[in-house]
C-alpha cells in the first residue's frame, strides 16, 4: 500500500488522542453502515482453572488479543456494470482487525487493518485504508468489568482523498444480554487457557455488531507545516 499522505497522517494524529470512555454526543446521522461478522478475543482470566486457585506460573501468561473483520464499502473499487446484487458484493471491503496487548489492559494506540476486497478485484488493489483503536467504556447501566471486557471500539477509514475520511465506534461489553452492548460472550476455558470471547453467542445480544461511520470535520486547505 503507498505510504500515507501528510493529510491522513494529520486525521490518524487527532484520531488517536484522548478517546472518550462514553458514545460522543450528539450522534451524526451514520453517512455508512460498517458491518463486523467475526470477533474473537482471549485473555487470561482470574482463574487459572486448576483446583485451588494458584497464580499464573510466569511460563504460562500471556497478552491479551482481538481479531475481527469489517465489511465496509469501497469506493475506491469501481462496481462492474454486471453486478448481480450478491452479497458481499464487488466493491465491498473486507479488512481484518488484530492487536494483543498486556492483560488487564486496553491498547494505547491505533493499529492497522489489513485490506482484502471481496468480489471480482483482488487484494491491494483497493486505496482504503483502515485502522482501529481500542477505549475503556463507562456508559450506564454497564458496572465495574475489566477494561478487555468494557470498551469502545473505534473505526477510521481514508480513501486518501483530501476531506473525506470518516469515523465510527460502538461499545462493546460482555455476558449481560439484556444490556444492548454485550455483544461478546466470554467463557472460561481449560486450565491455563483463560477467557475466550465471541459475538453472536447465548450471553450476547442478538443484534447485529454494526458501526456507523460519519464524516471526519473538515480539515480545509492550505495548511502550513513545518
Amino acid at each position: 500500500m503507498a505510504p500515507l499522505s501528510t493529510a491522513i497522517l494529520s486525521a490518524l494524529a487527532a484520531f488517536t488522542t484522548a478517546f472518550p470512555t462514553t458514545i460522543l454526543t450528539p450522534r451524526l446521522t451514520p453517512a455508512e453502515s460498517w458491518h463486523i461478522p467475526r470477533l474473537t478475543m482471549h485473555m487470561m482470566s482470574s482463574s487459572t482453572g486448576i483446583p485451588g486457585n494458584p497464580p499464573w506460573p510466569a511460563n504460562a501468561r500471556f497478552n491479551s488479543t482481538i481479531d475481527f473483520d469489517v465489511l465496509i464499502p469501497d469506493r475506491t473499487v469501481a462496481q462492474p456494470a454486471n453486478n448481480s446484487g450478491q452479497w458481499p458484493s464487488p466493491g465491498t471491503l473486507k479488512v481484518n482487525c488484530q492487536a494483543q496487548w498486556e492483560n488487564g489492559t486496553l491498547p494505547a494506540s491505533t493499529m492497522s487493518c489489513i485490506p482484502v476486497v471481496l468480489g471480482q478485484a483482488g487484494p491491494g488493489d483497493s486505496q482504503t485504508s483502515v485502522q482501529f483503536g481500542m477505549s475503556e467504556y463507562e456508559g450506564s447501566g454497564v458496572g465495574v468489568s475489566r477494561p478487555e471486557m468494557s470498551f469502545l471500539l473505534h473505526l477510521l477509514r481514508s480513501d486518501g482523498v483530501e476531506d473525506d475520511d470518516m469515523q465510527g465506534e460502538v461499545a462493546i461489553t460482555a455476558n449481560t444480554p439484556s444490556n444492548p452492548s454485550s455483544y461478546l460472550t466470554c467463557l472460561l476455558g481449560a486450565p491455563y487457557d483463560g477467557l475466550r470471547c465471541n459475538i453472536g453467542s447465548y450471553l450476547s445480544v442478538r443484534n447485529e455488531l454494526i458501526v456507523g461511520g460519519t464524516s471526519l470535520p473538515s480539515r480545509g486547505v492550505g495548511v502550513a507545516t513545518d
